[in-house]
């Protein structure tokens, strides 16, 4: 049996593991805001460029991952790729945002 929490759930359970991803996912998005304002005129296409350049983001460095793990070196994996996710899923956030 694995490990429980205090409130009785098991610490890698799925509800466990999603509130942690939201919760990172609106630690970025609060990052966002902080560096680059709330940004309300913003139309939609520009947050769907947004959007694509963050994607893009996120691709090369999964590239570059797997590519390096398929490397005769192997080095450790990094974080580079899900960092670039949690980025992503924080733009689509504040895309969704802007539309209500």
């Amino acid at each position: 049996m694995g490990k429980v929490d205090i409130d009785g759930t098991m610490t890698n359970s799925p509800g466990r593991t999603q509130f942690r991803i939201l919760t990172e996912i609106l630690m970025e998005r609060e990052r966002q805001d902080q560096r680059w304002g709330s940004q309300p005129t913003i139309d939609h296409a520009r947050w769907l460029a947004i959007m694509t350049e963050e994607l893009g983001e996120a691709a090369a460095a999964w590239l570059k991952e797997t590519a390096e793990m398929d490397s005769p070196e192997r080095p450790a994996p990094t974080m580079s790729s899900r960092d670039e996710l949690v980025q992503l899923t924080a733009v689509v956030l504040r895309a969704l945002e802007a539309w209500t």
